[in-house]
C-alpha cells in the first residue's frame, strides 16, 4: 500500500472501511466514477480511456449510482462539491498553515464534508478535469482541477491520476483567474446569443425549438 493511501485511510478513520474504499475508488479512478454518475443523465459522451479490472469497475458503478440516488436532497447527499467565489478560492490555495474546522454539520449538512482538515496546504496538485475528459469536444484546457493539501494532493500525485502535476501557489491562483475569466467570457457570449435570438424572434415570423416555453426570449 502506498504511503499516501495509508494517510488517506487514517484521515477518514480506520474504522470506516466502507467510506475508505469509496474515497479511494473515487480519487484513484475519478473519470470512471464521474462517467457512471453522468451516464444516466446524458452528461458524458464517451467512457474513460483507462481500462480497469471489471470487478473494480462494477464496484465503482454501484457506488456512483448510490450517490446519484442520494444527491437530490441536502439531508441525504454525500456529494462533496462546494461552490466558491474567486476571492475565496484564491485564499484557499494561498493558505500557509494547517487548517482544522470540525463539526460543521450545522453549516454543511453533508456527512463526508462535516469536517474540513487541510494539512500541508502548500501541496497543490492540478489535474485534468474528469468531466471535460469524457466529452468528445471538451472545453480547453483540460488541466483545471485541483487538490489542495495532503493527503489527497499527495495521493493524486503518487497514483498519477489524470495527468496530475504539482504546482506552486502562484500557479494555482493563475489557473483560478484564467478559468474565472473564461467563465465570464462564456457568460458574455451566451448573453449575446440570446440577444440575437430575441432579435430574430421580433423581426421574423419564426419560433425557437422550445417554442418560447423557456421564457428567455419573450
Amino acid at each position: 500500500m502506498k504511503d499516501s493511501t495509508k494517510k488517506l485511510s487514517k484521515m477518514m478513520g480506520l474504522e470506516n472501511s466502507e467510506r475508505n474504499v469509496h474515497l479511494y475508488l473515487y480519487a484513484r479512478y475519478m473519470p470512471h466514477y464521474i462517467y457512471y454518475m453522468g451516464k444516466g443523465a446524458g452528461l458524458v459522451q464517451k467512457p474513460p480511456a483507462e481500462k480497469i479490472p471489471p470487478e473494480v469497475e462494477e464496484l465503482i458503478q454501484l457506488l456512483a449510482l448510490k450517490v446519484m440516488r442520494e444527491v437530490s436532497t441536502r439531508e441525504t447527499s454525500t456529494y462533496h462539491g462546494k461552490v466558491l467565489p474567486l476571492e475565496l478560492a484564491e485564499k484557499l490555495v494561498s493558505v500557509e498553515d494547517d487548517v482544522e474546522l470540525l463539526d460543521l454539520e450545522r453549516v454543511i449538512p453533508y456527512e463526508i464534508a462535516r469536517d474540513i482538515v487541510l494539512v500541508n496546504p502548500g501541496t497543490i496538485a492540478v489535474f485534468d478535469c474528469g468531466c471535460r475528459s469524457l466529452q468528445n469536444e471538451p472545453c480547453l484546457p483540460l488541466d483545471v482541477c485541483m487538490a489542495v493539501g495532503d493527503p489527497l494532493a499527495s495521493f493524486m500525485l503518487e497514483h498519477e491520476v489524470l495527468n496530475v502535476r504539482k504546482v506552486s501557489r502562484d500557479e494555482a491562483v493563475e489557473i483560478l483567474k484564467q478559468e474565472h475569466d473564461r467563465l465570464e467570457r462564456f457568460r458574455g457570449e451566451s448573453g449575446r446569443w440570446l440577444l440575437r435570438l430575441r432579435r430574430v424572434r421580433r423581426d421574423l415570423p419564426v419560433r425557437c425549438p422550445a417554442n418560447g416555453r423557456c421564457g428567455r426570449c419573450r
